[in-house]
């Protein structure tokens, strides 16, 4: 992933910074030396789109429990039900229910491992050593296209130095 690591030497500067990137619609990570709850509320990127795949795994998962009972019961037609219907919705709902929770806890997990794990590992962020130690970063994924336009916001706002990833 390309974009722009910026080196900032105080944490206002990398506030105002990342304050004005964002408006800009990029997407960022800031790194400090401390735990600084401001900073993370900076770099928020929005909501996760790991909800999506936990609604889609439960409706496949009460959909599933529902075929799976039906076509089972179908099976066996010769079952001696005592006047009741052989397919019958109620008893048939704790399995449908058991799968929507499988499905949809399996659908976040591998949201979870896709958006969070696979995706960093294919584009890791770059890190400066000086952050660890009193400096402040500011990293921002952008297009090769709007690496100058990203430059310049930072510049603007106090970064002592930069690099293009």
């Amino acid at each position: 992933m390309s974009g722009v690591l910026a080196v900032f030497e105080n944490r206002e500067n990398l506030l105002a910074a990342a304050a004005h990137v964002k408006v800009h619609g990029f997407d960022l990570e800031v790194f400090s030396p401390f735990a600084d709850e401001e900073l993370v509320a900076a770099a928020i990127p929005g909501p996760s789109p790991v909800h999506y795949l936990t609604l889609l795994g439960g409706v496949a998962g009460g959909l599933c429990g529902l075929a799976l009972t039906i076509w089972t019961t179908a099976q066996w037609p010769v079952l001696l039900t005592g006047g009741k219907p052989l397919i019958s919705i109620p008893p048939f709902l704790v399995i449908a229910f058991e799968l929507t929770i499988l499905f949809g806890s399996l659908g976040a997990l591998g949201g979870f491992l896709y958006w969070s794990v696979l995706l960093r590992s294919r584009h890791p962020i770059p890190y400066d050593k000086r952050f660890s130690d009193g400096h402040f970063g500011l990293w921002v994924a952008c297009r090769e296209a709007d690496r100058n336009r990203v430059v310049n916001l930072v510049e603007e706002k106090g970064a002592v130095e930069w690099q293009l990833h």
